[in-house]
């Protein structure tokens, strides 16, 4: 009987123990992540150096590190910078013509709306005669009242429908200085912790036992193992992502439903937002097809959205095993991780708390929450 009572007594207090743990984090990552991000980064960029900062402190022989340091970081960001620059000048021109060729298409919008109309009312006489009045009434009235380009059109316009967008913009526009202000904070964190790393982790160490500290050294190893991991798995859906983009759109230009170029840019462009939660192919994609509709090119409207649907149920079906096999997780947890990350943390979450399960693995299996005598 006591001894049912001790197990009870240990499952209730293990129970609470990581139920206040779940919390911990949970309140974590839903409040102060934001607080903490840069220095995180700055921590990882830090870390990520030391072996190129240590490599070229023994071929040069300089007695302060902290030069390499500061050099090695500044010319990571300088690096940076500079493919930023690149590829954002590289999209850019692209978004130009590609605005020059939407700005050329929407002159001939009352050209399309009226061949829409008349295609319409086209099929509407296949119809039975006792409807065919109302609906060809209704279509002509549609188009005649909504979609008419005369004189008055602005003023008949209902700018309402605008508020909601305009409202997401400004609320962008307001969180920029915010993260000007994260990222300059983390350039120059990064030096700081750079040039005085081994103190900062000697120093952090010794509040810990011997014993501990290689605990901490190991979950050390296991976070970036993870990262990296979760990386590689997220680079190789990129270029998943980027090859079906070329071949949809190369297959689209073959059977005559796409007659533009550019196609390598934007199969990069594309892939590369795709990686962005809150975005995704869809933003490319389905306000491209969007676009197609409304000026009459049906044909590419269709195909882009097949090409959608492909892309996303592909990508539905190859991320959770690509993550799960990078790690080792199964693939029915990482699917579990991504759905439940998405309820609690946003579309953020997909990424955060699959990146949370992989590195408790890790630390697991390199024995970092194992009893030593």
């Amino acid at each position: 009987m006591n001894t049912v009572i001790e197990k009870r007594k240990t499952f209730m207090i293990n129970t609470a123990y990581f139920s206040v743990l779940i919390l911990l984090y949970y309140g974590f990552i839903k409040y102060m992540l934001g607080y903490v991000l840069p220095f995180i980064i700055a921590a990882l960029i830090a870390v990520t150096l030391q072996k190129p900062i240590q490599y070229l402190n023994k071929k040069l022989k300089v007695k302060k590190s902290s030069l390499i340091s500061s050099a090695l970081v500044m010319l990571v960001l300088i690096i940076a910078l500079l493919l930023l620059v690149l590829i954002s000048i590289l999209i850019f021109s692209e978004l130009k013509g590609f605005i020059t060729f939407l700005s050329s298409k929407l002159v001939s919008i009352p050209a399309y709306i009226d061949e829409l109309e008349d295609w319409i009312l086209n099929i509407i006489n296949y119809f039975p005669l006792t409807i065919r009045s109302t609906l060809h009434h209704s279509v002509t009235s549609f188009f005649d009242e909504k979609l008419s380009f005369d004189n008055n059109t602005l003023s008949k316009f209902d700018f309402s429908i605008l508020l909601a967008p305009l409202g997401s913009a400004w609320s962008t526009a307001k969180r920029i200085p915010s993260f000007l202000l994260a990222f300059f904070v983390t350039i120059i964190s990064s030096f700081f912790i750079s040039a005085s790393y081994e103190k900062l982790r000697d120093g952090f160490l010794n509040f810990f036992a011997y014993k501990t500290q290689k605990k901490i050294l190991n979950a050390k190893h296991s976070l970036f193992g993870a990262v990296t991991k979760m990386a590689k798995a997220y680079m190789l859906i990129m270029l998943v992502t980027f090859i079906e983009l070329m071949l949809g759109l190369n297959l689209l230009k073959i059977f005559g439903l796409y007659t533009g170029g550019y196609i390598l840019v934007i199969a990069l462009v594309t892939a590369v937002i795709d990686i962005v939660p809150v975005l995704g192919t869809g933003a490319v994609l389905i306000s491209w097809a969007a676009v197609s509709f409304f000026i009459g090119n049906f044909g590419l409207g269709v195909g882009l959205l097949v090409l959608y649907a492909v892309i996303s149920v592909i990508r539905q079906i190859i991320e959770p095993k690509l993550v799960a096999a990078q790690v080792g997780l199964p693939v029915i947890v990482t699917i579990m991780a991504m759905f439940i990350g998405a309820k609690l943390f946003g579309v953020f979450g997909i990424i955060i708390l699959p990146l949370s399960i992989i590195t408790l693995k890790l630390m697991y299996d390199e024995g970092v929450f194992a009893n030593e005598a």
